[in-house]
């Protein structure tokens, strides 16, 4: 049943939520995608026969109204959340919050949080001498997703150029689809002989996701300042900390993320994956590998705990990690044959960063369906 207008005023960070469609009847969730009138800003789907009303629209419906999101809530297990996932759903709120009033008030307070956190990140930037204007800041904070100088403060957090550490150079390339993207990418040396990365992909395509970017750049400098301190610290430890950060948080996002860590001296990769896909894959004497990885994205569950993996390098390596944006443009008709094309390829290119997007695959005029990232971290001997 569509609800009525709710709106989000509260201190200006947003103007209004329009068109709340809540869907808890297999009935309802069938009159919501066929006959919508208006059309929803924000489906909210339950999990059971709902959900199964919906699965056959849920594609079609993105290709009609690419700006609606759609919520799940009472998705409780892992092989449930994934099948929303895959039949196109965007992100999860917990059942308590299924009404409009109280998703409304829910949406209220993650933008303010989003509104305080962004204005205080700006400061800190001003502080230390890399300045993003309060302007921006608050572009991008009031959820104007054309904006440019929301564009401008998410290229000023992402690296500005290929790092080299050696004969090791770990660069990165992204297409947004959109003005703004939801992937972020962050990498850095820690004292001479570590190298951090991260890949991060968040739910969503708006500009709320755009917003958990810069809450992430954040936690990077967090984490590589931890890591200054206590070289030897778990990435399932950095990992854990930063999923109980993003539940805290209250943003209503999730996000999937691959942490690196590379260490020059000991010639040791060391991983944690949360629920990326797909797999991350190193590439030593031709062979490619998949990283193992974990079933559950950042944000969605305080308690879970992530497992951290190692492994000793060749002398020449290729590591390769892409964001789920990639996967969607490559050939092939399942999800299988395009993991296929994707090991295929990694075995077979240089890994240089530059033009890797021309030899991944071509661009329709439609654009990208989704964000575009790949990180490559490769040394040749």
């Amino acid at each position: 049943m569509l609800g009525e207008q709710a709106a989000l005023d509260s201190q200006g960070v947003v103007s209004a939520l329009k068109n709340v469609a809540i869907t808890g009847e297999a009935g309802d969730a069938i009159a919501t995608f066929e006959k919508p009138q208006p059309i929803p800003a924000l489906v909210v789907i339950e999990c059971g026969g709902a959900f199964e009303a919906c699965k056959p629209y849920l594609h079609r419906w993105q290709d009609r109204s690419p700006c609606s999101q759609i919520i799940g809530f009472g998705f409780n297990q892992v092989d449930h959340i994934q099948d929303f996932y895959a039949s196109g759903g965007h992100d999860l709120v917990p059942e308590v919050l299924a009404s409009r009033q109280l998703l409304a008030g829910d949406f209220q307070a993650k933008l303010r949080r989003f509104h305080d956190q962004t204005i205080a990140f700006s400061e800190r930037q001003r502080l230390s001498g890399k300045t993003i204007s309060r302007t921006q800041a608050d572009s991008l904070a009031l959820l104007s997703p054309a904006t440019h100088s929301g564009k401008q403060v998410q290229k000023q957090l992402m690296p500005s150029e290929a790092l080299v550490v050696g004969k090791t150079t770990i660069a990165f390339d992204m297409r947004p689809a959109g003005e703004l993207a939801g992937d972020f990418v962050q990498f850095d040396a820690v004292g001479e002989e570590i190298v951090l990365a991260c890949l991060a992909d968040v739910s969503g395509h708006d500009a709320g996701s755009a917003l958990v970017t810069v809450w992430l750049h954040e936690q990077f400098r967090n984490m590589k300042a931890h890591l200054a301190a206590k070289p030897t610290e778990s990435l399932a430890d950095l990992m854990s900390t930063l999923n109980k950060a993003l539940c805290d948080a209250v943003f209503g996002h999730h996000a999937t993320c691959v942490l690196m860590r590379l260490d020059l001296k000991r010639n040791v990769l060391d991983y944690c994956v949360a629920g990326h896909f797909p797999h991350p894959l190193l590439v030593q004497k031709g062979q490619a590998q998949a990283l193992e990885t974990s079933d559950l994205p950042l944000g969605l569950l305080e308690s879970k705990e992530y497992d951290s993996h190692q492994l000793e390098l060749d002398q020449s390596f290729a590591l390769w990690v892409c964001s789920d944006g990639v996967l969607a443009e490559m050939p092939g008709d399942t999800v299988a044959a395009q993991e296929r094309w994707l090991r295929s390829f990694v075995e077979n290119d240089s890994g240089e960063i530059d033009g890797v997007f021309d030899r991944l695959f071509e661009v329709s005029n439609e654009g990208l369906s989704d964000d575009a990232s790949v990180v490559s971290l490769v040394r040749k001997v």
